[in-house]
């Protein structure tokens, strides 16, 4: 039930980026967020961003469960295969805190909002916690049947009063086809989208309105990972949530 509930998540996003995509309420933020200090400006060359992981660097655990995932997959008739509306390849799972997620992944994620003592940790979908069971953190990826993992993907969630703070680490590994699986592909075009607006600056802020609620999201690149930051409140909290995104974003720099 869990992974059916992660996967219609995962669904609605996926709507969410195309209903943004041609929402004349989203705008790009042109604009400084007073008191900003993290760089923005010109970058010369893509490829510093963004790099592959390493396949050495995951746990075995991620392998295996990868694995485990295909054999579930091969048991079934090609009948039923046609039937299901599972992605073979596609894993979730979920942790109670952001280090048991990166002790399954096997690698450390730095994320500056677990050292924000003005934030209460809930859901990953910045609810509070104990909503529908849902988890603090959890974490999808795509790994294909010969065991390649394409890309990496974690949640968490926060509260700054009642504006809802979620966090989200994209991390990719070289495709194992000459194209990306159509099963990422909004993992995919998230990481495309922020590469070609590289040339404008390495922080890309968007802006959505409607009459039930007012956010920002915020993308930003360290390494090999791609940080998103949704920041959401009432149509009435603007400056609430302005003011919070840009104390997640002043966190990046301590």
């Amino acid at each position: 039930m869990k992974k059916l509930i992660a996967l219609a998540a995962t669904l609605i996003f996926i709507l969410a980026l195309v209903s943004c995509a041609n929402s004349p309420s989203e705008t790009a933020d042109t604009t400084e967020l007073k008191g900003m200090s993290y760089a923005q400006g010109q970058l010369e060359v893509e490829n510093e961003y963004l790099k592959p992981i390493f396949p050495d660097s995951i746990s075995q655990d991620v392998y295996n469960a990868s694995q485990k995932e295909w054999d579930a997959w091969n048991q079934l008739s090609k009948e039923n295969q046609m039937l299901s509306s599972h992605i073979p390849g596609w894993c979730h799972h979920d942790f109670d805190s952001w280090e048991e997620c990166e002790e399954f992944l096997g690698f450390t994620i730095p994320n500056p909002l677990e050292d924000c003592s003005w934030l209460e940790k809930t859901t990953y979908v910045a609810m509070p916690l104990g909503f529908r069971d849902a988890p603090n953190v959890t974490v999808s990826w795509y790994g294909t049947e010969d065991g390649h993992i394409e890309w990496i993907h974690v949640e968490a969630g926060y509260r700054d009063g009642e504006v809802r703070v979620m966090i989200a680490t994209l991390l990719y590994g070289d495709p194992a086809d000459t194209k990306s699986s159509d099963n990422g592909w909004s993992v995919e075009l998230e990481r495309q989208d922020y590469l070609a607006g590289l040339d404008s600056a390495s922080l890309q802020i968007t802006s959505d309105s409607t009459e039930n609620y007012y956010s920002k999201t915020a993308y930003q690149a360290n390494g090999n990972v791609l940080y998103r930051f949704h920041i959401v409140g009432g149509p009435d909290e603007q400056a609430q949530v302005e003011d919070t995104l840009e104390q997640v974003i002043n966190s990046l720099d301590n």
